[in-house]
């Protein structure tokens, strides 16, 4: 299967799971063990290297994009998004049931800067991945 097709497979996978599924999302969260013992020192880190960036711009009232490549369950995104709440996250994955597993935490978060995950294969060029960059900041006036 080429790599639309596979793509879009994946889609309508994420897509039925949803509709069907929507009430059910704690049963498609996959827990790493690993990525729990590591989320708050890697909230640590972040905060470090991202405060600096956001208090200097926090009277222009921007906004910050993280895509955040390899998502694996989703617990790291929803572990730090209600930490960050001037940072938008775009998480994102190749893996059906990762996928699925991030749609689960994301709507157990209750938080609203965390987008839906994209699926993205970093072994293909990034301009056929689903957009963004790494961190970037976007004013919330459109300036």
């Amino acid at each position: 299967m080429h790599f639309v097709g596979y793509l879009n497979a994946v889609l309508a996978e994420i897509l039925f799971s949803l509709h069907f599924h929507r009430w059910h999302s704690s049963s498609y969260k996959q827990v790493n063990s690993a990525a729990e013992r590591n989320k708050e020192p890697i909230l640590q880190a972040l905060k470090k290297f991202m405060s600096p960036y956001m208090e200097a711009t926090s009277n222009n009232d921007c906004v910050y994009y993280c895509l955040e490549i390899s998502s694996g369950s989703g617990q790291h995104v929803a572990y730090f998004a209600p930490h960050f709440p001037s940072v938008v996250w775009q998480p994102s994955d190749m893996d059906a049931s990762s996928l699925r597993s991030i749609n689960a935490y994301i709507q157990d978060a209750k938080v609203s800067n965390i987008k839906q995950p994209i699926f993205i294969d970093v072994t293909e060029e990034h301009n056929k991945w689903g957009g963004g960059g790494i961190i970037g900041k976007l004013s919330r006036t459109g300036n």
